[in-house]
């Protein structure tokens, strides 16, 4: 199940990816799997208030390191 879902969603990534360092938004060195396993840090964080902020705060960390 999981295999059928991977290719679109990296293929998809990899178009978004590209788009973003063409465009100079993103850092240039990037692979669609570096991009992936940053963002796997958020399937682990906890649920409620807390959760949630510590959420927004890994998403800022995980942002700033994708720009350039």
């Amino acid at each position: 199940m999981t295999a059928d879902s991977y290719a679109p969603v990296t293929g998809a990534m990899t178009t978004l990816l590209a788009a973003t360092q063409a465009s100079g938004d993103v850092r240039s060195d990037l692979e669609v799997d570096d991009v992936l396993l940053l963002l796997g840090c958020l399937w682990r964080v906890p649920p409620g208030r807390a959760g949630e902020e510590q959420g927004e705060r890994l998403l800022d960390l995980i942002l700033d390191a994708l720009r350039r």
